[in-house]
């Protein structure tokens, strides 16, 4: 089951109090908070009551509150059940709950609270009677929204989402309205983090080299020179390096040939090496018309008919370009613009904004379909293909109705993307370097210290796997000096960063809003 909190007054009577004998009593406790955390602690809070005072003249002076449990009715009186405490420090459990520990899990308990007067006059009015109510997502999103998530929760406390792949995730409560929601009607939040990380997942995956700005899919590292005469023929071109001048690609063929993107004739040409020195040797001269559409063609899945396909001639032979992937025709104005930054294409890029990771946390659709390219170097993760988004494993509609997106504040590395920050809106994340450590990421507040780590050494900082290992967990800020580093905890609770391309573990965070 997990731990739970109930959130418990579902009943109070009305009845009203003896008010005792031999004097006045005092007033009656307020502002009653009850949780039951799993099946057998119980958290209670209470305001004791002023003393009586009319006029300016004392009547009755507060000396103490008792509070008493009973198995299957409420204490008749302060001698009836079980005395689990009688307080004597006004205000001792406004703030901090008294823990109850309940002594038979198979028994329903009832709880009733007894002002008592320095003279021993005793109130006991029902209003102080409350017992255990049901626990709901809808219960807690009420309470948040009221504005008395504070009073009713501590920052600490746990909670429990049930996953289909992750089973029970436990979420601490990390901080009351710290986040502002996107619904500018909500005004209380209450964070939710993960506890433990749930899996081992890269940030965002290393990019493309090039990436192409027109509607032609380039996402291969190889492109096929298919003989439309031969219909047999393909010679593979295999990404090489980067060309000065004009050229924007070159690929290879057994030394001999290099293929690249001639921005000036706005065409591809096949150029000989000579020991590495590039020498022009005859043109893919473009076709833009033909008496006769080709036929045949080797495409990557096959043979395919290429009819109406731009091709090329070169050795008295007509060729059409196609990437291996997906056996896209290339057409040869399509230009491929060099990825910004060489760290992206070989480590992943460190922005949030555009992170695989913050995609796989916001969807519920399928393996396979979530992953959409954020820009035209993006290249999916692995996991694209093999995990559904997070949140298709939570069935429990009430959680997903109590949370909300919000606003969230993220630095921008100074490399590519010229610093500042974004502002994203999430359902989902992870927590900043702000939130966790307290600084801020190149001068940028990336939100607010949580309340959780408001006097948190780096041990509170760990997180641990189900497996009991401590793990470097994600944070969603970028290491600004680098395109391609993000910050992460290090199992020592201290800050840290590393590739975006490495599979680090997830915790991931949301609000009730």
């Amino acid at each position: 089951m997990g731990v739970v909190y109930d959130y418990m007054l579902d009943e109070v009577r009305t009845d009203g109090g003896s008010g005792g004998s031999g004097g006045y009593p005092v007033p009656p406790c307020s502002n009653i908070r009850c949780l039951q955390q799993g099946e057998t602690t119980v958290r209670i809070k209470w305001d004791d009551p002023e003393d009586l005072t009319v006029d300016g003249v004392a009547l009755a002076e507060w000396g103490s509150t008792k509070l008493l449990r009973k198995a299957g009715d409420y204490p008749a009186g302060p001698d009836d059940g079980t005395l689990v405490v009688s307080n004597t420090v006004r205000g001792q459990y406004s703030a901090n709950a008294f823990i109850d520990t309940l002594p038979d899990t198979s028994q329903q308990y009832f709880y009733r609270l007894f002002t008592i007067t320095t003279a021993g006059v005793v109130n006991d009015d029902a209003s102080q009677r409350f017992m255990p109510g049901a626990f709901t997502w809808a219960t807690v999103a009420d309470v948040v929204r009221s504005g008395e998530a504070a009073d009713v929760f501590a920052v600490g406390d746990v909670l429990t989402v049930a996953h289909a792949t992750y089973g029970e995730i436990e979420m601490e409560i990390a901080g009351f309205d710290q986040h502002t929601p996107v619904d500018a009607a909500k005004t209380h939040t209450m964070l939710l983090l993960a506890k433990n990380t749930i899996a081992d997942l890269m940030f965002d995956a290393p990019e493309l080299q090039y990436g192409v700005t027109a509607d032609t899919v380039f996402n291969t590292s190889e492109l096929l020179a298919i003989n439309l005469k031969g219909a047999s023929a393909v010679t593979t071109f295999k990404q090489e390096a980067a060309a000065t001048g004009t050229a924007r690609v070159w690929y290879s063929l057994n030394g001999q040939y290099k293929l690249y993107y001639s921005t000036s004739n706005k065409r591809w040409e096949i150029w000989s090496c000579n020991s590495g020195t590039h020498i022009a040797s005859a043109n893919y001269d473009y076709q833009s018309t033909a008496a006769a559409a080709p036929t045949g063609g080797v495409w990557s899945g096959g043979t395919t008919a290429v009819a109406a396909k731009a091709y090329y001639t070169f050795d008295g032979n007509e060729y059409a370009l196609a990437t291996v992937a997906d056996g896209a025709a290339v057409l040869p104005d399509t230009y491929y613009e060099p990825n910004p930054n060489a760290s992206r294409y070989s480590y992943g890029y460190n922005s949030w904004r555009e992170s695989a990771l913050r995609q796989w946390l916001n969807t519920d659709k399928g393996s396979g379909t979530w992953w959409q390219a954020q820009n035209i170097w993006d290249v999916a993760p692995g996991y694209a293909n093999t995990l559904p988004g997070f949140l298709a494993g939570i069935a429990d509609a009430d959680f997903l109705a109590a949370i909300g997106p919000v606003k969230l504040t993220t630095a921008r590395n100074t490399v590519c993307d010229c610093g500042g920050y974004d502002v994203t809106e999430d359902l989902v994340f992870l927590a900043s370097r702000t939130e966790v450590f307290g600084d801020t990421n190149n001068s940028v507040a990336e939100g607010e210290k949580l309340g959780l780590y408001a006097t948190a050494d780096s041990t509170d900082r760990i997180k641990y796997n189900t497996a009991g290992t401590a793990k470097y967990w994600w944070l969603r800020s970028p290491y600004p000096g680098y395109a391609d580093d993000v910050y992460l905890v290090h199992t020592t609770g201290t800050l840290y960063h590393s590739h975006a391309h490495t599979p680090y573990a997830v915790a991931p965070a949301c609000v009730i809003c």
